[in-house]
């Protein structure tokens, strides 16, 4: 499946370096493989396989890629919200924020001859990137489903309830649920600059 998102998403509090072919390239083939494993943690193997089938043969697949309005009842009140998609104008993604945190995270530091090392640049000096991944991470939560992982259950669908109004991709799913049978989600918890 091709890249539903490229180097443009990684803007604003995610930004990385795109002035150099070589910087683009690297992007592209960390979404490559991102992209594939935040998918299936968020839609489950099943859907994941057949979504990247034919992303285009189903208003349900274009629904998860464009967004789209939905509706759902949480607390009594029916609740009206937008899901933004995977991608959108405001070039926001769980992908992106999800490729980010492994990009950035995985060059804190590098493998020499002689173990791990810091790049010593000149005129700079290496800082903690802790804060800015756990954004990114958080973010990434937010959209694609802050649920409160205690009292779920993967495997038994009948426990996905709504547990908050945002309008995430879990929501979305949730109120579409009988469009997307196949659906198993995958949750994933906040961190805070500790990593915990």
């Amino acid at each position: 499946m091709a890249n539903l998102i490229n180097e443009d998403y990684f803007i604003r509090d995610i930004s990385l370096p795109t002035s150099k072919e070589a910087d683009v390239s690297k992007i592209k083939s960390e979404i490559e493989k991102h992209q594939e494993n935040v998918l299936i943690q968020v839609l489950g193997y099943d859907l994941y396989s057949k979504f990247i089938a034919d992303p285009a043969s189903e208003q349900r697949f274009l629904d998860i890629i464009d967004g789209k309005e939905f509706e759902f009842n949480f607390c009594g009140k029916t609740i009206k919200r937008k899901y933004v998609g995977l991608v959108n104008s405001q070039k926001e993604s769980i992908i992106a924020y999800y490729t980010y945190f492994f990009i950035v995270r995985n060059n804190v530091t590098f493998t020499s001859n002689t173990g791990e090392v810091v790049a010593d640049n000149e005129n700079s000096r290496p800082a903690s990137s802790n804060q800015k991944l756990t954004r990114a991470w958080n973010n990434f939560v937010e959209l694609s489903g802050d649920i409160m992982c205690c009292c779920f259950d993967k495997l038994d669908t009948s426990s996905y309830i709504h547990v908050n109004d945002h309008p995430s991709l879990f929501n979305f799913l949730l109120a579409n649920k009988d469009v997307y049978p196949e659906w198993e989600f995958t949750p994933s918890e906040k961190i805070n600059i500790f990593g915990i």
